[in-house]
């Protein structure tokens, strides 16, 4: 996982952390990007929930709360952030 980014959503009593996965050796090439939230992106915790299909895939915490969604605010501007720093 690089470039991670934590957005508190305004519309949710969540923050939303993104990141993009790398696969090894694949440094160069864009990865996926998987999003999940949690109360504190600062604690370590069972907290964490996955919000896109990537990151249900790939995480065992538990499927997103009701209004954690991809399009929720927070989780489109931590997404964004992450899709900035990517390579091209």
């Amino acid at each position: 996982m690089r470039h991670g980014y934590a957005v508190r959503s305004d519309d949710v009593d969540a923050y939303f952390l993104s990141a993009e996965l790398v696969v090894d050796g694949r440094d160069e090439r864009r990865g996926d990007i998987l999003t999940w939230a949690t109360a504190d992106p600062r604690v370590a915790s069972e907290d964490y929930r996955a919000v896109d299909i990537r990151a249900k895939e790939l995480s065992e915490w538990s499927p997103s709360g009701a209004g954690e969604r991809i399009t929720t605010d927070g989780a489109v501007l931590s997404r964004s952030c992450v899709n900035t720093d990517r390579p091209t």
